[in-house]
């Protein structure tokens, strides 16, 4: 899989809710992504509804679907059919897929190709949030999501609990917890945890756990911060079923899956402020760092300014520096891996730099109608490159 930017069930990014506003609204966002040479694409349309009940509840739900084309590139054997085309977990039926065929066979060095393997895949994914403010002011929440796609099922559950501190400077601690048990579905033949010899398919699992604590403060009416930490915990079947590394490429070179450690653990912390420069310009900042045990440490760094130039006309520009370096068992070359037990050539695990830069404008057609628009540029150290365009409408009711 590709666009882990914007999601990912290999290197999963801690999804935790957070509680909802009062207000009520319906806002609709189509995005579309698109990669340089079009080597992957995506069409996202997205619903988000956000409701009061009364009683100090709120109900907050999302519906989102993902038409995805193009894919990460992988290793695979240049003698089979390219215009095969696959799914996002594309090994129920090897058949159909040049990226999983491959797998096995003795090849000629002359017969290993990297590159793309044609991907297309449409993920279906909701949510409901709801949120109960408390009489001393606390509020609690809790909610389910699920995210389907051909060959991937990942329901999510997810709490939340915000305590006030100091109503002074409006101080609060906010907790957050969820839980994913993931499921895919593997095509097994030379695939490291099931049948590497019948070829049939199997089920494989993992579990993820998402813990964060955050400090919100607003020091004043034209300053506030947070600060969070944060830990992730993944278990089980961990490997891209889509990736491919290459063994042995001096001796008898052979195309097998990936294997990754069954465990994952991340921590790491996040800064934050929103500060208003004037009556019309404010500035926001973020840094976060992260590490695990797989040697993977990472740097970002965002600040964007918000720009309004009457009651109804607003813009939005962004900065976005992120970088990280390789993990343990993370190798590109052809003639790395031998017998290692872990091995992978996903480049989501190798090291590398990214920036982003975005524009965004924001009108108010009423007190109840706005329209949205951002355009973004994403860049990587070693030329990958992607466009963004998020068009929106937010009514309020």
């Amino acid at each position: 899989m590709s666009l882990n930017k914007y999601y990912s069930h290999v290197a999963f990014v801690a999804i935790l809710s957070t509680l909802s506003h009062a207000e009520d609204y319906v806002n609709i966002q189509v995005m579309h992504y698109s990669e340089k040479e079009e080597r992957a694409t995506i069409v996202s349309p997205a619903l988000e509804l956000n409701i009061g009940l009364g009683d100090g509840y709120t109900l907050n739900g999302h519906l989102v679907s993902d038409v995805i084309s193009g894919g990460s590139p992988t290793f695979y054997d240049k003698r089979g059919a390219s215009d095969i085309i696959s799914g996002a977990s594309p090994f129920s039926n090897g058949t159909r897929n040049p990226s999983a065929y491959a797998r096995g066979h003795t090849l000629s060095t002359s017969d290993i190709g990297f590159g793309y393997v044609d991907y297309r895949d449409i993920r279906y994914a909701g949510g409901l949030f709801l949120t109960k403010l408390l009489h001393n002011g606390n509020s609690i929440g809790g909610g389910v999501s699920y995210s389907n796609e051909h060959e991937y099922r990942i329901p999510t559950m997810s709490l939340s609990y915000q305590h006030l501190l100091d109503t002074s400077i409006e101080s609060s601690l906010e907790f957050d917890i969820a839980y994913q048990n993931g499921k895919k579905l593997l095509w097994c033949y030379n695939t490291n945890g099931c049948d590497g010899v019948s070829g049939a398919s199997q089920n494989a699992y993992h579990q993820v756990y998402n813990t964060q604590v955050t400090y919100n403060a607003k020091f004043s009416p034209d300053f506030e911060s947070s600060v969070a930490l944060f830990h992730n915990s993944e278990h089980g079947h961990l490997s891209n079923p889509y990736m491919n590394v290459v063994r042995n490429y001096d001796t008898l070179p052979i195309i097998t899956n990936e294997q990754r450690p069954e465990t994952r653990d991340g921590y790491g912390t996040q800064l934050s402020f929103a500060k208003a420069l004037s009556q019309e310009l404010t500035i926001h900042g973020l840094y976060r760092y992260y590490q695990d045990n797989w040697d993977i440490h990472s740097h970002t760094i965002e600040t964007s300014f918000l720009y309004a130039y009457n009651d109804k006309l607003t813009s939005d520009f962004g900065l976005r520096y992120y970088t990280q370096n390789a993990a343990n068992f993370y190798s590109a070359a052809f003639n790395h891996f031998t017998d290692e037990t872990y091995a992978s050539s996903d480049w989501r695990l190798g090291e590398y730099s990214t920036f982003d830069i975005s524009l965004g404008l924001s009108y108010a057609f009423t007190d109840n109608l706005t329209n949205n628009l951002e355009l973004s540029y994403y860049k990587q150290d070693d030329d990958r490159q992607a466009i963004t365009l998020f068009i929106g409408q937010k009514v309020r009711f």
